[in-house]
């Protein structure tokens, strides 16, 4: 199953009856598939929306392009909006969908090389569909097939700021508005920039926001630190992790590194000591079940222990998880250097 995967809605304010319909029937991917659906619904209030909305089509990894005559004469939703989600798909960092919504010349759009739904590119108020019903059934089922065939382009590292140095390797991506979360954000800025935590864990079921809450963090805490290291663990083996992030802290000197795991994770310890890093590990628990194991744990369990129980770190590794580390059980508390903050639903 993917994980906090993110969807954009773009579309022209004349259709919002049928982005609403659409909504609707993606739904169930928000409740099975840990989808998120972020639309300018999701905006609270105008001063925000211009900018909500570049966040959101710099963040998500699917763009949904609800195609209309509306659509092709606004201005925003042509020249801004659409342009943007496709430098973004040509640079392959996010999926674009384009959904025929109402009948209009599409075939000579910059959007008409991209495969188009509904099926056969029929609108969605064709009178061939037996109600829209079916249309929107069509869509996601479609959009659906793009999140199972892995087809999404993910963030997989990311540098926040200008000022700092920073994993050149992937696009950074957009934060979005938290909306709803401030009370976990101080406390999570309280932890790690004045108590000094060295393993910062936030826990929660998929859907809840956990990655967008960790950007949001990172971008407001930027400046306390020299090195800012993202991955999602969802394709890296621990060694491959070590290894970039030494080389990135290590102001990208390639060093021979130690074939073994608790080697290399001395010189981590030691680049941590040194510097003060914020190292993001996304979708924790992807890794958790992983069958190779030093001193008695899984591999990433060894990294949360030696950085936790490290003396005089700099730095803080954060972790985004759906389930708490078994390593983390026994040190974990309000006085340790290794604390865990479980997310709920935000109330309505």
């Amino acid at each position: 199953m993917q994980r906090d995967i993110t969807i954009f809605i773009s579309y022209a304010h004349e259709d919002e009856q049928l982005c609403r319909k659409l909504r609707k029937h993606l739904r169930l991917l928000e409740r099975l598939k840990g989808v998120e659906v972020w639309s300018d619904h999701t905006i609270r209030g105008a001063a925000e929306w211009e900018r909500g909305i570049s966040l959101y089509l710099d963040t998500a990894q699917i763009i949904l392009l609800l195609i209309s005559p509306d659509f092709i004469n606004s201005e925003h939703c042509y020249t801004i909006e659409m342009k943007r989600a496709l430098e973004r798909h040509e640079a392959e960092k996010t999926s674009v969908i384009p959904i025929i919504l109402r009948p209009v010349l599409w075939e000579n759009t910059p959007f008409a090389k991209l495969q188009v739904l509904p099926t056969d590119a029929k609108p969605v108020t064709s009178k061939g569909w037996y109600s829209q019903d079916y249309a929107f059934f069509d869509i996601v089922q479609g959009v659906r097939k793009v999140i199972e065939g892995e087809e999404l382009h993910r963030p997989v590292s990311i540098s926040i700021g200008d000022d700092h140095q920073h994993d050149f390797s992937e696009e950074v991506p957009g934060i979005i508005n938290f909306y709803g979360r401030e009370n976990e954000i101080a406390e999570l800025k309280r932890w790690i920039v004045n108590d000094h935590c060295q393993v910062v864990a936030v826990l929660g079921i998929g859907g809840l926001g956990k990655t967008s809450l960790a950007l949001k963090l990172a971008e407001q805490i930027e400046d306390q630190f020299e090195y800012v290291f993202w991955r999602s663990l969802q394709h890296h083996s621990l060694q491959s992790v070590l290894q970039d992030c030494l080389h990135f802290v290590s102001n990208q000197q390639r060093a021979e590194l130690s074939e073994d795991i608790e080697g290399q994770l001395d010189a981590l310890i030691s680049h941590l000591r040194d510097h003060r890093c914020l190292l993001i590990l996304d979708n924790f628990e992807s890794v958790m079940q992983e069958s190779d194991s030093v001193a008695g744990s899984t591999a990433y369990g060894r990294l949360l222990e030696r950085v936790g129980q490290a003396r005089k770190l700099q730095s803080c590794l954060l972790l985004t998880s759906r389930e708490k580390p078994k390593e983390m059980i026994h040190f974990t508390g309000k006085s340790m250097p290794v604390r865990a903050l479980m997310l709920s639903g935000l109330s309505t």
